[in-house]
């Protein structure tokens, strides 16, 4: 108790701001400020794993009036640590729950925790120096925490070099005023970044700063003031870098939503396209640009954006999403449905505004378990626009499973609880704006969103804070139509149909398209002959024109509304859009072709029926000779000529001699080596030895030529089979980690030749093909049964050149995989590329593994604890349990590494079990006794993961050989560890996600747990007539806390009974009693202080002493008595002995 004015006012204020936290708890969690300034560090939560550490924190005691409760202590490091740019080595350790680095500003005077920035400075002290503002701390649990009162802070430096750690922890810690233990501690990795913990079994408070400052313009608060239970709970910090990839990316910048699949573009790259549901519609007046309008709808109907992601296959079990809402009324109208995959009552997934102003986010495990967090009420009116963004991570464990809601980029809510950590298999596909189906529970609801979204951001991971902040202040480019591109020959007839070809381009170039619904009119000399809808980027338009003569094409009406007028493309020209109609010419038909194959065409000469407008024979029958000539199109040039009729055309023209029919039509053969858009051109002048001379005939055709597959190449070994034989993939590339793609487009060669990589490595590479758009897939080949992975990239645009790179693939899960190319259906000029697949690939390995463990001890002594040197038994349904997860470099489970024998960890030993009392001397002497067994669980079973149960043993702690203040009552306090080389499977894969394998450790539960106290079994001594019994007091006691410490009478012992003592065994018999003359027995009634030893008399003449023992009795009962050797308890029955009269002081008074 602090004692003095100082101590009294002190304790005064403390009270008076504990209670105002307590009383203004909800308003200052509402107003959590992530407030949007420069931020170093950003957090996610991770796995947590205890370190222990082994060295005590002596505190300073100088500049405080608080001496071991605000006080401070500088330790080194054990390496160079950069911080916000800054090299240390040394760190000063705040006893209130802090770190800082650099000067001194007494901040281990500030036990009053504010807000970030710090601002305020230190509260002076008699004889102190003043302090500062502080500046670069780590604020693991910045509270009135109170080392003085119980619970050590000690720090140790692990690992060797390049990835060695510090671990500063506050072990049972108390606070100030409201008592409990508080255990977290802060873990510094060489690499620069840093994990905050948070023990289990740790007091949750209210009154805590957790965050990371630098100065007052650089920090990044997680938390203030939270009744949020940290227990058994990590965050990692570190410096984001760069953009984190989305796993999609939904603008809603079509112009038109009616339903088609894929229109609604997803822009990450990674082609998971949506497509609109019920009455949902393009809006033009988006947050950003345009944004997609959800309609009014309470029924079980939906109007939504189906983005076709599955929530538990594509994202998983840590994930984020986030995006900007506008509803039509305001906040506390009614209920609306967000976000919604829900297809089975008690699987959840959805986000809900509620009509009482907050939002809620549920989900729930594969068991049904729930998982749910709640902001509290926002103020939000009609037609305000607001962000939000949701993140989650489900993992197996105590309050391992965390959800958070972001509101304008502050963190609004956090909840955390206990999940099996896995999602429920029957997820549907994420939908924006509406409830997914007719179910509903757990306050959802089927009320439409009805409002306007814009920039849905999704992800495969937990996002950090500086993530969220940076998807609010995120913008795009205003995605519109640059101009709609005409692409045609530049000819036509009067008497037959021409077409068109419609692109609709986003750049001046057309380099890429508009891939979202676009609609238009076109125009011959202001004049409309077609009207065209598409979507994709490419569309046709067919008209007829009777009249001859040259004539201004245009597209006019354009939806959504294009920047500039359109642009042409006549014959390979980009700079004319004039089209010219002759009554007479050739019909070209070159059909579209696959790369290298020969494909047959025809030419035909026709002229217009002055009648009827159709085409009729143009000449008679016979011979002519023709010239023909080629232009690349698109792409605008090339290296490989056309053939026709196995005449190449390398030198720009060729003349043939042709043979027309009756009428007027003659065979060609067509081939190109190459893809593309190509246009065929002819040209036929008259001749007197052919009877038409001054006759003038032309007729261009375009056609396209696609190649016949795409060829897939990676670095992964050629002697990759479909099992566990397949080698490690090349350079130790594991899941998730980055590995090149290499796509080549090759031609035909044989109509039956498979599409895989074997098979076209010989074709002939078209380096003119180019398309964006191509989806990625990967298809598992091993284990059987096995999940496919997610591709890091699952979607590319193909470059023109002999071959197009895909850096930075990724597979997201363990195997052996075949990769897949397959683009867009009808994307390339209205024809459909075939894909290719790839040669085995793999075989992937997990990046690391992650271990989990729980434990509890339970009391072998009645209810509450047990004797030193008694063993303690595992609780059931408790015991000893390691579970080990397989993960990929994103945090993932991988789920086929518990596949058959994909599984290489070997089964583990049952580790070592450590003490972690503090007391030195007490945790050397915790000692373990039988033979543990081993149940393996989950083997196989496809969820990434297998657990160890280990049974049938016992630990003790063996009783000191002469008690001291070790040793009066405590809880057992036990770890069980394993070394690193223990979990490390046959590939090297092991704990650890960042550079080494580290050992992994975790704390047993108090589930009951156990009290261990110092016992011994006492005998009392008696004397008497040899003709009357005697009674030799029995009594349990057990060392307890004094001024010295002594042995008191232990009342709550309910596990020693007469039948535990055994037999009494009389030996040392003395004087005239011999063995036979009296017997023992054992009184042993509920109330301890009444249990004995009766002695019968032995009868007249028999007169001596005999020694009682109970040698039988159990270890933990003994005792050494001489001070030396621990034995049983040893009572003298002297009989016939007289005890003589009582002692008698006598006083002589002198009287004066």
């Amino acid at each position: 108790m602090k004692m003095g004015l100082e101590d009294g006012l002190r304790g005064f204020r403390r009270m008076a701001y504990a209670l105002s936290h307590v009383g203004l708890l909800l308003v200052l969690f509402a107003l959590l400020p992530f407030q949007a300034m420069a931020a170093t560090y950003a957090f996610q939560s991770t796995n947590y794993a205890w370190e222990s550490a082994n060295t005590n924190i002596v505190w300073d005691q100088t500049q405080t009036g608080f001496p071991r409760d605000d006080d401070k202590q500088v330790i080194n490091i054990g390496f160079t640590f950069r911080f916000a740019g800054v090299n240390y080595t040394q760190v000063r350790v705040h006893a209130n729950g802090a770190l800082q680095f650099g000067a001194d500003t007494q901040f281990h005077r500030q036990f009053n925790n504010t807000d970030l920035p710090v601002t305020t400075t230190p509260p002076a002290c008699s004889g102190c120096s003043a302090g500062s503002q502080a500046d670069r701390l780590m604020l693991l649990y910045w509270d009135d925490i109170n080392p003085r009162l119980g619970g050590t802070v000690r720090y140790q430096t692990k690992g060797t070099a390049p990835n060695r750690r510090l671990v500063v922890s506050w072990e049972s810690v108390p606070h100030f005023n409201f008592g409990g233990a508080y255990s977290f501690q802060a873990i510094l990795y060489e690499s620069g970044e840093f994990v905050f913990q948070y023990g289990t079994g740790n007091a949750s408070g209210v009154s805590a700063t957790i965050g990371v400052e630098v100065d007052n313009s650089d920090f990044t608060l997680y938390s203030l003031n939270s009744e949020y239970s940290y227990s058994g709970t990590a965050i990692r910090w570190f410096i984001p870098s760069g953009e984190p990839a989305r796993l999609a990316e939904y603008r809603f910048e079509e112009g038109v939503l009616n339903g088609t699949v894929n229109e609604v573009i997803d822009w990450s790259g990674n082609a998971f396209h949506g497509q609109a549901v019920g009455s949902a519609s393009s809006e033009a007046d988006g947050y950003i640009c345009r944004g997609v309008r959800i309609a009014a709808n309470t029924n079980g109907t939906s109007n939504a954006v189906n983005t076709n992601l599955d929530i538990d296959a594509a994202i998983g079990n840590s994930g984020s999403i986030t995006f900007w809402y506008r509803g039509n009324n305001a906040w506390s109208v009614r209920d609306h449905q967000l976000l919604d995959a829900t297809t089975q009552n008690n699987r959840w997934f959805f986000l809900t505004k509620r009509a009482n102003r907050t939002l809620r986010f549920v989900m729930s495990d594969s068991a049904g378990g729930l998982a749910t967090v709640d902001t509290l009420p926002q103020t939000v009116n009609a037609n305000a626009w607001k962000h939000i963004a949701v993140t989650w991570r489900f993992a197996p464990g105590t309050n391992q499973t965390v959800l958070r809601i972001y509101v304008d980029g502050v963190l609004a809510r956090v909840a955390q609880t206990t999940t099996n950590g896995i999602l429920p298999s029957n997820l549907g596909t994420l939908f924006v704006g509406d409830n997914r189906s007719s179910v509903i529970g757990q306050n959802g609801t089927l009320n439409s969103a009805d409002g306007t979204f814009d920039s849905v951001r999704v992800y495969n991971f937990e996002i950090s804070n500086a993530a969220v902040l940076a998807d609010v202040v995120a913008t795009h480019p205003c995605v519109v139509i640059d101009h709609i591109r005409i692409n045609h020959d530049g000819a036509g007839l009067t008497c037959n149909p021409e077409t068109l070809t419609l692109q609709a381009c986003v750049d001046s170039l057309c380099t890429s398209l508009y891939t979202g619904g676009v609609s238009a009119t076109l125009r011959l000399d202001e004049q409309a002959v077609g009207f065209a809808s598409f979507s994709g980027g490419t569309g046709t338009v067919q008209f007829n024109k009777r009249t001859a003569g040259t004539f201004l094409l245009d597209v006019v009406g354009v939806t959504p509304v294009a920047s500039n007028i359109s642009r042409c493309q006549l014959g390979g020209a980009s700079n004319s859009c004039s089209i010219t109609f002759a009554d007479s010419g050739f019909l070209l038909d070159v059909p579209n072709l696959l790369a290298a194959r020969q494909a047959d065409a025809t030419i035909r000469a026709v002229r217009k029926d002055n009648a009827s407008q159709a085409c009729v024979p143009g000449f008679a029958s016979g011979e002519r000779n023709v010239q023909f000539s080629s232009t690349y199109t698109d792409p605008d040039s090339g290296t490989k000529p056309v053939v026709v009729n196995g005449v190449s055309l390398a030198g720009g023209t060729a003349a043939l001699n042709l043979s027309f029919d009756a009428n007027a039509s003659a065979p060609l053969t067509v081939r190109y080596d190459d893809a593309g858009l190509v246009t065929l051109s002819a040209r036929y002048i008259g001749n007197d030895d052919s009877d038409d001379d001054g006759l003038l005939m032309t007729g261009v055709d375009q056609f396209v030529s696609k190649p016949y597959g795409l060829l897939l190449e990676t670095d992964a070994a050629g002697s990759c089979a479909a099992n566990i034989s397949c080698p490690v993939f090349p350079g130790g590339v594991r899941a998730g980690d980055s590995f090149s793609m290499r796509i080549k487009a090759v031609a035909w060669q044989s109509d039956t030749e498979p599409l895989t990589a074997a098979d076209l490595s010989n074709n002939l590479v078209t380096p003119n093909y180019r398309q964006n758009n191509i989806a990625l897939n990967s298809q598992v080949q091993a284990p059987a049964g096995g999940s496919n992975g997610v591709l890091g990239i699952s979607s590319y645009a193909h470059l023109v050149g002999n071959e197009t790179t895909v850096e930075s693939q990724s597979i997201s899960e363990v195997g052996v995989f075949r990769l897949t190319a397959t683009p867009p259906a009808n994307g390339y000029f209205g024809e459909t590329v075939s894909g290719g697949s790839s040669d085995l690939v793999g075989r992937f390995i997990p990046a690391y593994l992650g271990a989990a463990g729980s434990a509890s001890l339970t009391p072998s002594c009645g209810s509450t604890f047990s004797y030193q040197g008694q063993p303690m038994g595992f609780a059931s349904g408790n015991e000893p349990t390691l579970m080990v997860t397989g993960y990929n470099r994103s945090g993932n489970v991988t789920s086929n590494y518990d596949r058959g024998d994909f599984w290489r960890l070997a089964v583990p030993n049952a580790g070592t079990f450590i003490s972690t009392t503090g007391v030195v001397g007490l945790d050397a002497r915790l000692a373990s006794q039988g033979t543990a067994n081993l149940t393996q669980e989950g083997a196989g079973d496809g969820d990434g993961k297998q657990s160890f149960r280990w049974s049938n043993q016992q630990l003790l702690y063996n009783p000191a050989e002469l008690p001291s203040s070790d040793d009066y009552p405590f809880t057992a306090s036990v770890q069980q560890r394993f070394v690193a080389a223990a979990l490390t499977d046959s590939d090297g894969v092991c704990i650890g996600a960042g550079g080494g394998c580290q050992d992994f450790s975790y704390d047993f539960t108090n589930s009951p747990g156990s009290e261990v106290r110092l016992g011994r079994l006492r005998l009392g001594n008696a004397h008497g007539s040899e003709l009357q019994g005697l009674s030799l007091p029995v009594v349990l006691e057990s060392w307890q806390a004094g001024v010295t410490g002594s042995f008191q009478l232990e009342g709550l012992d309910t596990c020693t009974t007469a039948v535990s003592l055994g037999a009494a065994q009389l030996d040392q018999f003395s004087g005239s009693l011999a063995a036979g003359e009296t017997t023992a027995s054992l009184a042993w009634p509920l109330n301890p202080t009444q249990r004995q030893v009766l002695m019968s008399a032995p009868g007249s003449g028999n007169d001596g002493s005999v020694q009682v023992s109970y040698p039988s009795a159990p270890s933990w009962l003994q005792y050494p008595w001489d001070g030396a050797t621990r034995s049983a308890a040893r009572g003298l029955a002297s009989f016939g002995i007289y005890k003589g009269s009582a002692p008698v002081i006598y006083r002589r008074e002198l009287y004066r």
